[in-house]
């Protein structure tokens, strides 16, 4: 409980007040979560995690976050992941067809959660939960 407490603190408050102030004046803000989590990793979806999925160097991380973890699958999550952040890099917007589709980010919190299936999720942290951080 005090890992979540510490990463809403962090990391997820502040990542949804700032979508929630865009949304407000009208301008796209698209929110992820990474979730993937290999089988025999007793961190979860850590901080870096994400890293090597992101830059596709998986088989240069011998990290602990990915033990267990069945490649292929990773390697579908990187493509994803890459694919996202070149699509936003382009159009800025991080939809493409490896993915689900991705809505702006609105009132119901909409949010891209990179996992194995990746999928959007209305409100996945609860926002009752992060509401309570500066």
């Amino acid at each position: 409980m005090l890992g979540e407490l510490a990463g809403d603190a962090l990391f997820a408050g502040g990542t949804f007040e700032f979508a929630e102030r865009l949304a407000r004046l009208g301008q796209p803000a698209y929110v992820f979560r990474f979730d993937w989590t290999a089988p025999d990793n007793a961190f979860g979806a850590c901080h870096c995690s994400e890293i090597p999925f992101v830059f596709d160097n998986l088989d240069a991380w011998q990290a602990p976050m990915q033990a267990g973890g069945d490649r292929a699958a990773m390697q579908v999550l990187a493509d994803q992941m890459q694919d996202a952040w070149i699509a936003f890099a382009r159009t800025g917007n991080p939809g493409h067809a490896g993915l689900p589709p991705w809505p702006r980010y609105r009132t119901d919190q909409q949010t891209m959660l990179f996992d194995a299936p990746s999928r959007v999720a209305a409100d996945p942290a609860g926002r009752t939960r992060w509401r309570h951080w500066p």
